[in-house]
């Protein structure tokens, strides 16, 4: 991998040795919060001894399964849900004089991709030689999906004779719907749902020079439209365009595509082909020009400079563009934990969405952080609905979901981590503070704060000596989990409560049914919050501080991650951490002083 010309792209170059290739393809994603398109080759046959998945996906559109447990309990989550690996609009294959342009009947001479931050962009470029004419041939792929016509993404294709005057190009462009997600083994961080079933009875349609897919899933209800059109006429079979071109001149080719949810009545054939025949006629070049008037706006803000650190500063431009073609754009869809990049997480969205990114936004584009805040706002009675399963008041936000309904069946790692609601009314809580959006704050953040919080008082208990506790819980660390009183938690709560006594009136609050007793126990609750402290120390829950140390130095490097190799309960009782849990606490405005237990620190992993 290499790191571009500057730090506004990323370049790969490709050898058939390369065994990152997959995360290479993650990298080099092109999306725009409702539509991603991994970074893989157009011909998924270039390079054949190359591990490779692609994908296509829509945030939020998703395929839903029964959760088989070998033991289940009551209250347990009956259905898995995980978003789909569409089939696919940018495979590409092209023959020079009847053969196949890959590794097996030529070499590349140059082969790599590069991702363009300020343009949106993917370009993929090679130069290849045939082993049996010895003909030389330069291609350029170019394809971006479009920040200004969400459904739309196009794929331009450049071919040039090198060394050459008389030679034949076949171009064979296809929706390939034989894509699928990548197996997931033993790790349940990936998809487990197979959508090869979903494909084989999908409806194939047409009009005129465009063909494509009516897709249904079987068991989650929703239905997407997927049509691609050419620049110039061919032939087509089924799903698959040909056409040959003559190499005394340079060829050109464009391909558009439309992925179009069904959400409404107004989603139809009719406007598939609509969308399809309007991209064709803005064509690449003013798509391409629109895609740079929107990043130049959106860069003019969330730039960040720095100076003597190119590496760093490659990697500030990365991210700040990974999180923009991550984000949904309207109150339907969040953030997924891999964005729109692959099916890791089965396309679930998490707190880390509140937490972790939600601010950027906040800072660089509020209307998308409170886009995504309404996104929670619209999936409350789903919360309410999964606090009376568990025979509790008030809203519980699942763990993970696409939906709003809790999709993890390990309820130790999921279910018990409450702290998700305190960690979306934080969310709520800086949106207002940065925008003073008032009237967001009175129409959506009062509800949810008088639901989460009913929650927690349902949740808690009070006892003496100690004051309000929240028992078996798990925080933010994955590998400390159903504890007494984690602190994270604890602290998160509290501000809730604080936050919505400080800037909400009984009489406000009574429009959700709250009461003078039920007021005056979130503020018992907030005044009463119980941390476990040991002298100056605060611990990360009840008993963290007496558990045993993780041996890192005898734990084999090929031991990690450490949930893949060892049984829960080995872990949980030890001294070692997922990720931050404790000093996360000191980030939200929880008054955490910090002191270090000795002078080692305690393993993050």
């Amino acid at each position: 991998m290499q790191y571009g010309e500057d730090s506004w792209s990323l370049t790969a170059g490709v050898n058939k040795e390369d065994s990152k290739n997959k995360a290479t393809e993650s990298l080099f994603t092109v999306g725009n919060g409702y539509l991603g398109i991994r970074g893989s080759f157009e011909d998924k046959n270039l390079i054949q001894s190359l591990s490779s998945t692609r994908g296509t996906y829509i945030n939020g559109f998703y395929e839903q399964e029964p959760i088989v447990y070998g033991e289940s309990a009551y209250g347990y989550p009956n259905q898995r849900q995980s978003i789909i690996n569409l089939p696919d609009a940018s495979s590409c294959a092209l023959y020079l004089d009847g053969e196949h342009v890959d590794d097996q009947n030529g070499e590349f001479l140059v082969n790599s991709r590069n991702l363009k931050m300020k343009n949106g962009q993917m370009i993929h470029h090679f130069k290849w030689r045939s082993y049996k004419s010895n003909k030389t041939i330069a291609v350029t792929f170019s394809r971006l999906v479009s920040f200004k016509h969400q459904t739309v993404a196009a794929f331009l294709m450049d071919a040039t004779a090198v060394d050459f005057k008389d030679g034949r190009l076949k171009v064979v462009s296809q929706l390939d719907r034989t894509t699928d997600a990548a197996p997931a083994g033993f790790d349940p961080r990936l998809s487990q749902v197979n959508t090869q079933s979903i494909f084989q009875n999908a409806l194939a349609i047409e009009k005129e020079d465009a063909r494509g897919l009516d897709l249904r899933t079987l068991n989650s209800n929703q239905e997407v439209l997927i049509g691609i059109t050419h620049d110039t006429a061919g032939e087509w079979h089924d799903l698959s365009w040909e056409k040959t071109y003559d190499l005394q001149n340079p060829v050109s080719l464009t391909k558009y595509a439309v992925y179009l949810q069904v959400d409404s009545e107004k989603d139809t054939q009719d406007l598939l082909w609509q969308q399809l025949a309007e991209a064709k006629k803005i064509g690449f070049a003013k798509l391409a020009m629109e895609q740079k008037v929107h990043l130049d706006v959106f860069w003019e803000h969330a730039a960040i400079s720095i100076d003597g650190d190119d590496e760093l500063q490659q990697a500030l431009h990365f991210v700040s563009y990974q999180l923009l073609q991550a984000a949904g754009q309207d109150s339907k869809r969040s953030i997924s934990a891999k964005g729109l990049t692959s099916t890791g997480y089965e396309g679930h969205y998490f707190w880390d969405t509140e937490i972790y990114i939600l601010p950027f936004f906040l800072m660089n584009q509020p209307e998308t952080a409170r886009n995504l805040l309404l996104v929670r706002y619209e999936q409350l009675q789903d919360a309410k609905v999964h606090a009376q399963n568990l025979s509790l008041k008030g809203a519980l936000y699942p763990w993970r979901t696409i939906n709003g309904e809790e999709a993890s069946a390990y309820f130790p790692a999921s279910t018990a981590a409450i702290h998700i609601d305190a960690d979306i009314m934080y969310a709520v809580q800086r949106y207002y503070e940065v925008t003073q959006d008032r009237d967001f704050l009175d129409q959506y953040g009062l509800e949810m704060l008088v639901e989460t919080s009913r929650f927690y008082i349902s949740y808690g208990d009070f006892v003496p000596g100690k004051g309000f506790t929240l028992n078996t819980v798990t925080g933010p660390d994955e590998y400390t989990a159903l504890v007494d009183n984690n602190a994270y938690t604890n602290f998160m709560v509290q501000n809730q409560l604080y936050f919505l006594l400080k800037h909400f009136t009984l009489e406000q609050a009574s429009r959700f049914g709250v009461t003078q007793a039920e007021w005056e126990t979130f503020k018992k609750a907030a005044d009463e919050m119980f941390i476990y402290r040991r002298g100056d120390l605060i611990g990360q829950d009840d008993t963290f501080l007496d558990k045993g140390k993780w041996d890192l130095a005898n734990t084999p490097k090929e031991n990690f991650p450490l949930m893949l190799h060892y049984h829960p309960l080995i872990i949980y009782r030890k001294q070692v951490l997922k990720q931050a849990d404790l000093i996360l606490a000191m980030v939200p405005p929880a008054e955490v002083i910090y002191r270090p237990r000795d002078a080692g620190q305690l393993p993050i992993l």
